[in-house]
């Protein structure tokens, strides 16, 4: 009988979306099992140990030191390893924060404050488009809707038209920016500000997890 993937979900002070991550890990496949920042830090854990790695959402150190940037800079010399071992690697919302700090996409980019300065919750519509990315091969195309929740989530930056888009927003943005998902050169990395595991069970995040866990 063929194994199921190993999934490590990242766990930092602030992560507050495990729970549902995990479920819609287990219903498209996968084995998830939860990683604390700080047993990556101390070596009690590696961050290679496992067949994909996620980083969910949350609010990470309360963002007080601005979003994502102190698990980017505790993880700075961890995280590159994923691209290097090629693991297919997630971030949602939070988890976009943290990538994207981290440079898993290049300099030059940054989550901004959201162009009408509040924190939105609502349900967004997602086009998938076309590129070689991982998690959404065979997507292309595809309109979905994943709800929103975040304050700061506008891609910016000097080198912001050179990323490699993976999803837009249709008509209403929560950010103001058009950019909804991108994924590294690789395509193995993608980060998304807004919440496929949002019912655990909804039909379009679970084709985008099964797309990984089941190659």
């Amino acid at each position: 009988m063929k194994s199921k993937p190993n999934v490590s979900v990242l766990y930092a002070p602030g992560t507050n979306c495990e729970v549902e991550t995990m479920e819609a890990l287990r219903l498209a496949g996968g084995e998830p099992r939860l990683v604390f920042l700080r047993d990556l830090l101390t070596g009690k854990e590696e961050i290679t140990g496992c067949d994909c790695f996620v980083v969910p959402g949350g609010f990470s150190y309360g963002d007080y030191p601005e979003t994502g940037v102190a698990v980017a800079e505790f993880l700075a010399a961890h995280l590159p390893k994923l691209v290097a071992w090629g693991i297919p690697t997630l971030g949602i919302c939070n988890g976009m924060q943290i990538l994207v700090r981290a440079g898993l996409f290049g300099p030059g980019l940054a989550m901004d404050s959201n162009d009408c300065g509040a924190f939105v919750s609502r349900p967004i519509i997602h086009r998938v488009e076309l590129s070689h990315c991982l998690w959404t091969k065979g997507l292309e195309g595809g309109i979905f809707t994943f709800p929103a929740a975040h304050g700061y989530g506008k891609l910016v930056g000097p080198n912001v038209q050179n990323v490699n888009v993976v999803m837009t927003y249709q008509g209403d943005s929560p950010s103001g920016g058009r950019i909804a998902a991108i994924c590294d050169e690789w395509g193995g990395v993608m980060a998304m500000m807004d919440h496929l595991e949002r019912r655990p069970d909804n039909e379009a995040g679970q084709m985008i997890l099964r797309n990984v866990l089941s190659a």
